[in-house]
């Protein structure tokens, strides 16, 4: 710019980042542009100004922010330096980390924990701020709601339940028809009065008979026949005699 010969008054006004009657004095720190009206953003990286004659970050961003003056907040779902991290997504009510830090302000979804609610509840406990034991029957639990995979003899989704005419996990077999009442071990499935009903018990028998005792009843039957036969031949003879 020209400035007037006899005063020094830039009578066309300064240059970006210049302000003052004689245009001599800088833009201070936060301030840019024409006359240096123009704010910047606040979030160039470590609180440093940005360039007084553009606006811009030369140092880059703070965390959370994005563009060349670092105007512009992370999109939802993103956090830190230059947005490039991902929320954990299970901030409470399905709301959006902080896009500076991540953290989940107004707490986390059942079954999560942490300021950033990334972590998973510890085996055993499930809910909001997994707070509540799962029962001791259960084989697997899960962390946000205590649904459980049940151990032999319980069922039911918090496995409470003891089987009744079943056994095993999660009462999925059904005890055997050869129980008395139909009634079994809820861990093993053996039967609790006595080993059977009578009728199986007789039918369970016929399943041990050995090789020896069918051949001494052929024997038996054989010489049974042998007999009968030589009988009936000595009656003849008496009778033609």
């Amino acid at each position: 710019m020209i400035c007037n010969y006899v005063t020094g008054h830039c009578e066309r006004g300064c240059s970006l980042g210049w302000t003052g009657y004689r245009c001599e004095k800088e833009c201070e720190d936060g301030t840019f542009g024409y006359e240096c009206t123009n704010k910047c953003s606040g979030h160039c990286f470590g609180d440093s100004p940005c360039n007084k004659t553009t606006g811009i970050c030369d140092r880059g961003c703070s965390p959370g922010y994005i563009n060349s003056d670092c105007g512009t907040e992370c999109s939802t779902g993103y956090f830190g330096m230059n947005c490039s991290e991902n929320c954990s997504g299970h901030c409470v009510n399905n709301e959006s980390c902080d896009h500076e830090t991540g953290v989940c302000f107004n707490g986390c979804q059942d079954g999560y924990i942490g300021t950033r609610c990334d972590e998973i509840c510890k085996k055993g406990y499930y809910g909001k701020n997994c707070s509540l034991v799962c029962s001791p029957n259960c084989k697997t639990c899960r962390h946000t709601d205590g649904l459980c995979s049940c151990k032999a003899g319980w069922m039911g989704p918090n496995c409470t339940t003891e089987c009744v005419w079943s056994f095993g996990e999660n009462c999925q077999y059904p005890c055997g028809g050869y129980c008395i009442n139909q009634k079994c071990d809820r861990f093993n499935g053996s039967c609790l009065y006595g080993n059977c009903t009578l009728g199986t018990q007789q039918n369970d028998d016929s399943k041990h008979i050995t090789p020896v005792t069918i051949a001494f009843i052929v024997g038996l039957s054989a010489s049974v026949i042998v007999n009968i036969v030589a009988i009936g031949s000595f009656l003849l003879e008496l009778r033609y005699t």
